[in-house]
């Protein structure tokens, strides 16, 4: 029987003082886990195998925050290829490999990698997938407002939908000791530079709410089972 295996990619980092410095990790862990069931379910002629995640990313834009652990961009890509090479040689049977990155620093690494070893493995083929898909985005856009970039109300939303220890409620932003951060702001800057508290959000508040976090992390999970089905589609024929 054929394999599909994923593999969750996360970041140890700060997430400001509402999530934990994990939050990627347990997010892509959490997808990866549904994911591959659904697979399992719909494709019983594929034996579906969820990996044990990565921990560690790329996560230089929080230096200087405790409670951040960040490799470099030649380690951490030597270290991918290296983990998924070794699987792919000894599986025989492996035809998809699908990382589910919960770490935005970590994707475009990732796409380069999984490019790499598709021009080198012919029997086995690798994607990558963001723990955020393009519709969810929008409808976290639609429920929220805005979509920033971390720690704001989509991602701490999300998170508590699957770790009930948060707290529901709209938090102040400067209460929490930060302030609104511009478009792209971490695409320019490091966060030390556009954040005192480690949360880049483009409002003045954090709303937490489960329900509109469980919408955006479901929708997300269904765009990625179809994207993993297309894919699959296109190896069988």
């Amino acid at each position: 029987m054929q394999k599909i295996v994923f593999l969750p990619w996360g970041s140890h980092e700060q997430h400001g003082p509402l999530i934990p410095a994990d939050t990627d990790t347990e997010i892509a862990v959490y997808e990866a886990e549904q994911i591959c069931r659904a697979i399992s379910e719909r494709h019983p002629q594929y034996k579906a195998v969820c990996l044990p995640a990565l921990p560690f990313g790329m996560a230089q834009e929080h230096s200087g925050f405790a409670d951040t652990v960040s490799i470099s961009y030649p380690a951490a890509m030597q270290f991918l290829e290296e983990i998924l090479a070794s699987y792919t040689e000894n599986e025989t049977q492996l035809r998809l490999m699908v990382i589910i990155n919960g770490h935005g620093g970590n994707q475009d690494a990732a796409a380069v990698i999984c490019h790499h070893l598709n021009m080198k493995y012919k029997r086995t083929k690798f994607m990558v997938l963001h723990v955020f898909s393009e519709s969810s985005r929008r409808l976290a856009e639609e429920l929220f407002g805005v979509f920033s970039a971390h720690a704001d109300s989509v991602e701490t939303s999300v998170y508590a939908s699957i770790n009930p220890e948060v707290k529901e409620g709209v938090y102040d932003l400067q209460l929490l000791g930060g302030q609104a951060a511009g478009r792209h702001a971490m695409k320019l800057h490091p966060v030390r530079e556009i954040s005192r508290n480690g949360i880049v959000s483009k409002r003045q508040d954090i709303i937490v709410d489960r329900e509109k976090g469980k919408k955006i992390l479901e929708r997300s999970i269904r765009d990625q089972v179809e994207t993993v089905e297309d894919y699959l589609q296109i190896l069988a024929e």
